[in-house]
Parts: C-alpha cells; sequence; structure tokens
C-alpha cells in the first residue's frame, strides 16, 4: 500500500478551501507562528499573568502549548487535602490496605498499594486567580514534604503544623507551569490544568522540613523515603515515623499501614515489584505532654 498526495484536488470542497485560505492569509500565517512558537520553547522561563493567560480563547490556544506562572497560595484549604491509597502507578483509589500488590482495574498494571495526594487550592499573581489540582509528585513539591509527611498531617489532623505551610505558601512565591486541559482537542472547552511545580533545590531551611525532620521542633514525625528503581513507588509506600505522640497520631490509620507493610515484608522478594520496605515504627510517649511535666 502506498500513500500519494494530490497538490491540486479537484471538487467543490477543494475549491471552497482555496477560497478560504486566499481571504484568511493572516489567519494561516497567524497559526502557523503560534505552532512556531510552541516548537520552539525559550531555554528561559518567560512568566506571564495569569490575567493574560484567561484572555485566551479556544480560537488561538494550542493544545501544546505550555506558560510559567509566579505564584502565591493566598488561602491554602487543610481541608483540600485528600490523603488515600491508591494504585502506585495511576493513582486511582484502591480499597485495600497499604502495601499490598495488586493488578490495578483502572490501569491495567501491576502496582502496589501506596499512599496517594490531591491537593485542590486557588493561586494568585496580583492579576487574577487560577484553580489548580496537584497530584502526589507536585503535592511533594509544592508543601516541600514527602508523601507520607502529608499522610500524617491529614490523618492526625495535625493543623500547627499545617499553619506552617499556610505561611510559607502565603508568602513565598513559587513558579508553575499550566497547560490546556485535553477538553480543548476533543471538545473545543479550554480549561488550564497544571504541568508541574518548580521550587528552589535547596530546602535545608526550609521550616516546615525542618520541623518534621526534628531540627527546630521536637515531637514531630521524622520520615524518610526511598525510590524502588525501575517502579518507584512516589516516596509513599516506604518510610521510616518515629516520636509520636498519643494526641497528634490516629492509632487506627497508621495501625492499618504498619500492620500492612509487616506483611509486605515478608512476602518473597519477586513478589513485590521491586519494593523495599523499611521497618515502620508507631511508638507511642508514655511521658505526659510538656505542658504537664512537672
Amino acid at each position: 500500500m502506498s500513500t500519494t498526495f494530490d497538490k491540486n484536488p479537484a471538487g467543490n470542497r477543494a475549491n471552497n478551501l482555496k477560497e478560504w485560505a486566499q481571504k484568511n492569509h493572516n489567519v494561516l500565517a497567524d497559526m502557523n507562528s503560534r505552532i512556531a512558537d510552541v516548537k520552539n520553547t525559550p531555554t528561559e522561563k518567560v512568566i506571564k499573568t495569569i490575567y493574560t493567560l484567561l484572555q485566551k480563547k479556544v480560537q488561538n490556544t494550542l493544545q501544546e502549548e505550555r506558560h510559567w506562572l509566579q505564584v502565591t497560595l493566598p488561602d491554602p484549604d487543610f481541608n483540600k487535602i485528600n490523603a488515600y491509597i491508591g494504585c502506585s502507578k495511576c493513582g486511582k483509589r484502591a480499597d485495600i490496605p497499604a502495601g499490598q500488590p495488586y493488578k490495578c482495574n483502572a490501569c491495567s498494571k501491576d502496582c502496589v498499594s501506596c499512599p496517594r495526594i490531591t491537593f485542590t487550592c486557588d493561586v494568585a499573581d496580583g492579576t487574577g486567580i487560577l484553580t489548580i489540582t496537584t497530584f502526589t509528585e507536585d503535592a511533594e513539591k509544592l508543601f516541600r514534604l514527602s508523601t507520607p509527611d502529608l499522610f500524617r498531617i491529614k490523618h492526625s489532623d495535625d493543623r500547627k503544623t499545617f499553619q506552617l505551610i499556610q505561611k510559607k505558601l502565603n508568602e513565598s512565591p513559587i513558579l508553575i507551569q499550566v497547560g490546556p486541559k485535553a477538553t480543548l482537542s476533543r471538545n473545543n472547552v479550554l480549561q488550564w490544568v497544571l504541568k508541574t511545580v518548580e521550587i528552589d533545590e535547596n530546602s535545608d531551611n526550609d521550616p516546615i522540613t525542618n520541623t518534621l525532620t526534628g531540627k527546630t521542633t521536637e515531637g514531630h514525625t521524622t520520615a524518610s523515603t526511598r525510590e524502588t528503581g525501575d517502579d518507584t513507588i512516589n516516596n509513599s509506600v516506604v518510610g521510616e515515623v518515629e516520636s509520636a505522640s498519643d494526641d497528634t497520631i490516629n492509632n487506627n490509620v497508621l495501625g492499618e499501614v504498619e500492620s500492612a507493610l509487616d506483611k509486605l515484608s515478608e512476602l518473597p522478594p519477586n513478589s513485590t515489584s521491586g519494593v523495599q520496605v523499611l521497618n515502620i515504627k508507631f511508638e507511642k510517649s508514655n511521658e505526659p505532654p510538656s505542658s504537664q511535666k512537672t
């Protein structure tokens, strides 16, 4: 089978297209220019405003477009953090204990159930407001915390730590990249979605990270994560949690995670899809809170 191109097709449809092209030369030139701009992305990030972004229409937007915004989060809401157990590949919710190998019905891949995060919030830059949703990997970048830390904060209702996060996100601008949702090419509906989050790689002096690692505040969870080769578990299943007080840890939730990972560690090496499991300890302090010590 071979394919040929007729440069001068005959018929009414071809003639109508030729007439349209002759009358709309500027439209075609603009379209070609925008395609070239998308393909030749500049090495330096060009920051746009939310106002400029929201002025774009379906007619002058390409599916491949990507735009950088410098934003803050004016009012991050603790209740918008969704921490759940899901597929390590596609993130689909799973009604099974954490650390359990299984075949996901959503993506049909062999995976491991692990903590996952979604977070919906408004971002602003002084010219407008845009609503975005972050998923596990981008949520880690946004909060500068690992998934186990976020999972603990949510399920232990640790609003004190979240207040530190709120202050940081409200005061410190971050870079996000957005692009059109797939509905643009499918249904001619323009909606902007998050593509990636970029933050300062140097987090040694970050107050949130320091608090959770015990560098500045005592009595908080310390967590460590590892990647597991080709089948990365999104820094979620593996972790080490220590020094948890009775009034901060939801023992039921964390106990289930502990039990699931203990079972996973007993499985044959080839049955865990390359998952390396660390021992997870949930130690309850027998001492009264510091405010009650004598």
